[in-house]
């Protein structure tokens, strides 16, 4: 893995925290990193409103740049919330 690799993770986690909180009024966020053979792999699940179709800001750009593009966004699974998934190469 490249030396930024855990920055690049904190980055993206605290973003996914913030928005959570603040656009999503989650109350309960789950996280895990997976290390996978040429990436890193970031879930983040929340128990908040969900997506909204609002307009792409500062953070999406960020997440779009640490991870070259490898971000989705969706409704959580339970059907409630939101799951950020960000999958980072190991080296940019």
């Amino acid at each position: 893995l490249g030396d930024d690799v855990p920055d690049r993770v904190g980055r993206v986690v605290e973003e996914a925290i913030a928005n959570a909180c603040r656009h999503g009024l989650a109350t309960e966020i789950a996280i895990s990193v997976t290390r996978m053979d040429d990436a890193v792999e970031v879930a983040v699940t929340d128990n908040g409103i969900g997506p909204t179709g609002g307009g792409a800001g500062l953070g999406t750009a960020m997440l779009m740049t640490v991870s070259g593009g490898r971000v989705d966004l969706d409704r959580a699974p339970s059907g409630k919330g939101a799951r950020l998934l960000v999958s980072l190469p190991a080296v940019l």
